[in-house]
């Protein structure tokens, strides 16, 4: 009897353990902004793989089922990728570069926080954030979130997406 417990204990160990590999399959591996085609241009690979793949920022920040496959702190560099590409607002690739890295592969095993809603308005961006494990909300301000790695690793992947997007958002307001 506990030969039997122990194998089933041992087979949903196994099986939660294949879900939580299969959740980061996706690498972010470059990126260039494109002066003629007026776009960032992203490289994308297959975790242990070495093929890349190109594609527009604008045609991976709709393919909702690939930035699932990214680890957060890839999908909020692609966010705001795009939000800036939407805004017209060229970077230069060393100052994403230095963001990239800053956010590079810490990632938790599985996500802990989603955007539950988003409040705007012209001073302030808050966002509420839910523990999916307790339940319990949590009000932050957007620059709280982008300034704490934690909370960036700990979202989603279409969350941290979204965050760094209302992050090239807030900015192109500020500059303009």
């Amino acid at each position: 009897m506990l030969r039997k417990f122990l194998n089933r204990l041992h087979r949903q160990i196994r099986s939660r353990l294949s879900k939580i590999a299969d959740l980061y399959k996706i690498i972010l591996d470059g990126y260039y902004y494109d002066d003629e085609k007026h776009s960032y241009i992203v490289f994308t690979r297959l975790k242990h793989n070495t093929v890349r793949q190109k594609f527009f920022i604008q045609d991976l920040f709709f393919k909702k089922y690939l930035l699932k496959k990214f680890c957060p702190a890839d999908a909020y560099v692609i966010g705001l990728m795009f939000g800036l590409s939407r805004s017209k607002i060229i970077v230069s690739k060393n100052q994403l570069e230095l963001i990239h890295q800053t956010y590079q592969h810490h990632t938790l095993p599985v996500p802990i926080f989603h955007i539950k809603s988003i409040s705007m308005d012209n001073e302030t961006n808050m966002v509420v954030l839910l523990n999916i494990l307790t339940r319990q909300e949590l009000v932050l301000d957007l620059n709280n979130i982008c300034n704490n790695k934690f909370l960036i690793y700990g979202l989603d992947a279409m969350s941290a997406a979204q965050v760094g997007l209302l992050l090239s958002d807030r900015f192109a307001r500020d500059v303009s």
